[in-house]
């Protein structure tokens, strides 16, 4: 649904920043995807070997309910999906801001996800 949520229009009718919109879109398995990998390369392993880092799995190490981070998720594609809706909108410098500003805030969630230990 999300991917064809992004294909759902042009989006560089009003500046050229809101061509990353579907990025926003994707937002939430693109960030798990990419936090995994990351975390991955860092320990030396393998980014396609499996393991417990994805971060609804470090969210439930942290003790919250399968239906909790099924909320957080939900919430924070509805949320990208503004910004990404709002990115299409406004301004270009604007926009530049709101994508600076989601960066800024998945780093901070992924320093603050990597805190959590998981099992090997």
């Amino acid at each position: 649904m999300l991917a064809s949520l992004s294909l759902g229009t042009s989006y560089s009718t009003q500046h050229n920043a809101a061509v990353l919109a579907p990025v926003l879109i994707l937002g939430v398995p693109l960030y798990d995807t990419f936090f995994v990998m990351l975390l991955r390369y860092r320990k030396g392993l393998s980014p396609f070997r499996g393991s417990k880092d994805h971060f609804a799995l470090r969210l439930e190490k942290m003790g919250m309910t399968r239906t909790q981070i099924v909320y957080i998720a939900i919430e924070a594609s509805i949320l990208l999906g503004l910004c990404a809706w709002l990115t299409t909108r406004i301004w270009f410098w604007w926009a530049v801001l709101v994508y600076a500003i989601v960066i800024a805030a998945a780093y901070g969630v992924g320093y603050w996800l990597a805190q959590v230990k998981v099992d090997e």
